[in-house]
């Protein structure tokens, strides 16, 4: 679950959530709405397994296992430029 943060430069936190949510891989609540979302969405993802399994299954489907390597041969691509 996101709560993106509304001073964040160019809304990206939000933006970024919103991303995932409409992937079905998250959920997210606006900060203002905070105190009154927090708790049904909390027991939405305790109680309904159904959900949360969909949730995991999508995020795990957007991994990229070779994160890590892709960046590092990026910045040394980089590097080598210069």
């Amino acid at each position: 679950m996101f709560v993106p943060l509304p001073s964040a430069a160019e809304n990206h936190q939000e933006y970024n959530a919103r991303s995932l949510v409409k992937e079905n891989a998250a959920e997210m609540i606006i900060e203002k709405h905070l105190e009154k979302e927090i708790i049904p969405v909390i027991t939405k993802l305790i109680k309904d397994g159904k959900t949360r399994n969909e949730i995991i299954k999508n995020l795990k489907s957007m991994q990229h296992g070779d994160a890590t390597d892709k960046i590092i041969n990026e910045v040394i691509k980089l590097t080598e430029k210069k």
